[in-house]
């Protein structure tokens, strides 16, 4: 994630939650790479990864955190570079400490053999969080014209006013 992004957060007064999902179609050879990044009020920051590990942990889907192992992104290329494999992958501020602000980050990949990861768990999760379970399904979540004219012209609005540059 951006630098710009989190001090656009930051300033907003918002964490965030950002997640990469990586998952085969039914094509030959077909893929399918979503990136979300997602700002969460601040009331979540100290137990988003408590609701992160009971989410899948319902769902019986193993994660496991590579925070320490991944001081940076790029660092996961060897853990998700077989595509055979479907990994789920997020991101989010952990503890404050002396040195700053922490990442948690944690990874689950499925293997060939497994069932597979559902296309929206990242927006389930989301959505969970944020008490918007209407918005799960994202064919059903639509506005009318007008009303996101005016979402859009606020956050247009908002990104003038922030002191990062884009």
């Amino acid at each position: 994630m951006s630098k710009e992004c989190r001090k656009y957060l930051d300033w907003m007064k918002e964490d965030y939650i950002f997640f990469e999902r990586f998952i085969k179609t039914t094509r030959p050879n077909g893929m399918h790479l979503n990136l979300q990044l997602v700002g969460v009020p601040l009331k979540f920051s100290t137990t988003l990864k408590d609701r992160f590990e009971r989410f899948f942990g319902k769902r019986k889907i193993q994660v496991r955190d590579v925070s320490k192992l991944t001081p940076n992104f790029s660092s996961l290329k060897p853990l998700v570079s077989d595509r055979e494999n479907e990994y789920f992958y997020v991101e989010f501020p952990d503890l404050r400490t002396a040195k700053g602000r922490s990442k948690c980050k944690m990874l689950h990949i499925s293997g060939k053999d497994d069932r597979g990861i559902a296309p929206q768990i990242g927006r389930e999760f989301v959505c969970g969080l944020l008490d918007l379970s209407d918005r799960v399904n994202w064919r059903k979540c639509t506005m009318d014209n007008e009303d996101e004219e005016k979402l859009a012209a606020a956050l247009k609005e908002n990104m003038l006013k922030s002191p990062v540059i884009f």
